[in-house]
């Protein structure tokens, strides 16, 4: 019985030591990593060989907020120099968003880590200059700059918090100028099918708002916080399947876009708006007969509002579901990428 107890107790020691540094492990390898970072920095600051490592760290331990930070910097350093040097230009410009990300990665990983708001803020101005050419991507910057403002809701530092004030007052103004720049067309009348399908059938132009396009939001109602239909859509529903089963449309694949409004948090909404998509394709093919291969769902959550949520009419508006032509999308948007490299681009290209 002893040897039995000893056996049980041995076993149980080495599943605990086992398991321990399993958990352990990643932060310290990520630790690691920003720590030969800091060491390149000594001899080669801000170069590709530093923020090598930084990435690095970032892939081990993405929750950790020192390497997302670090890296940040490195790449807000780098794309400064470049614009001193060249102007901007779409590599570096790209290289200003890619540190946005990761500064309001580290915001929202550590709120106390204030340099991270105020560089986020100093990179979003960057971005927004008139002086710039190349158009701003509104939403990136919205979407960026409102998880600093809700990273910065959750700490006592005064500074943080005016950081938080200037985020989310610049995330507003970004909501009204996409409004602007969008044509409000989603309404909670039932839309025919031979209006979707005449929608539907159009093309992508540059120089114009995407909602031009072959593209069609439509106010698809579901229970509250959850992904299921209401029965008051299924109307909705059955005219877009007839219009998705006519003419040119009857072969083409669909682009299914879930869109909500705030109050969760972004995680938790782009899951919810996914799962809304979800629940669209699986009523179309399940109760409608369509097939399912025809269909690419998407969760934005609500990250692009057709208009500011300030009201209730404006809420349901951006509660809403949209259908695209997905092979012209996919399209349209190689060619904007072609253009982009030359940075002949149109301010509407960044909303596709």
């Amino acid at each position: 019985m002893r040897t039995c107890y000893q056996a049980v107790f041995f076993v149980s020691c080495l599943l605990f030591f086992t398991s321990f540094p399993a958990v352990a492990a990643p932060l310290d390898e990520a630790r690691q990593w920003v720590d030969k970072g800091l060491e390149t920095a000594r001899t080669l600051p801000n170069s590709d060989e530093e923020a090598a490592c930084y990435e690095n760290a970032v892939q081990v331990d993405p929750r950790y907020a020192a390497a997302h930070f670090n890296l940040a910097y490195v790449l807000h350093q780098q794309a400064l120099e470049e614009w001193r040097r060249t102007g901007p230009t779409w590599h570096n410009t790209r290289s200003l968003y890619r540190a946005l990300e990761h500064y309001s990665e580290a915001a929202g990983l550590d709120p106390s880590r204030e340099p991270a708001f105020k560089n986020a803020l100093q990179v979003a101005d960057l971005l927004l200059r008139p002086s710039v050419r190349i158009p701003p991507n509104l939403y990136e910057i919205r979407e960026r700059l409102r998880i600093c403002a809700s990273a910065a809701a959750e700490t006592a530092d005064a500074g943080t918090k005016q950081c938080m004030s200037f985020a989310a007052q610049r995330a507003i103004e970004l909501e009204d100028r996409i409004a602007a720049l969008l044509d409000r067309q989603v309404s909670s009348r039932l839309v025919p099918s031979e209006e979707i399908r005449s929608k539907l059938n159009r093309t992508f132009t540059r120089g114009q708002s995407p909602y031009k396009g072959p593209k069609v939001p439509l106010m698809i109602r579901f229970e509250m916080n959850r992904c299921d239909i209401l029965p008051e859509s299924h109307g909705q529903l059955r005219e877009l399947a007839r219009a998705l089963e006519s003419g040119t449309l009857k072969d083409k694949r669909i682009l299914i876009e879930g869109h909500t409004q705030c109050g969760d948090s972004p995680e938790g909404l782009r899951r919810l708006s996914l799962s809304r998509a979800d629940s669209v394709k699986r009523y179309l093919v399940d109760r409608l007969q369509l097939k399912e291969e025809r269909f690419e769902i998407r969760g934005y959550g609500d990250s692009r509002p057709l208009v500011p949520n300030d009201t209730e009419e404006h809420q349901a508006m951006n509660r809403r579901v949209e259908f695209t032509d997905y092979e012209a999308l996919r399209q349209f948007k190689a060619g904007v990428e072609r253009r982009s490299r030359s940075g002949d681009m149109d301010i509407y290209d960044g909303f596709y």
